[in-house]
């Protein structure tokens, strides 16, 4: 479907993200990048998240970069 994009974590190291329209290539994630990615798989969960470290970044509500233990302390854990 076009405006679709698949997001697929593969390692702590490497993720897949595919387009229908887009280009092939690869790139070096920015800090920003990866709180994107992983912004978006944390909405998207339904009951569980797996993470090697709790210092992954991803984007918070006014928009600023945080680590997963804030993460944590939004949702009550």
């Amino acid at each position: 479907m076009k405006n679709t994009q698949v997001y697929f974590p593969v390692s702590k190291n490497l993720a897949l993200v595919g387009e229908f329209d887009g280009h092939a290539g690869l790139i070096d994630a920015t800090r920003e990048l990866v709180a994107m990615l992983n912004s978006k798989l944390l909405m998207f969960a339904y009951k569980q998240i797996y993470t090697p470290k709790i210092g992954f970044f991803f984007i918070g509500k006014s928009g600023e970069i945080h680590e997963g233990k804030q993460f944590l302390r939004d949702i009550g854990a």
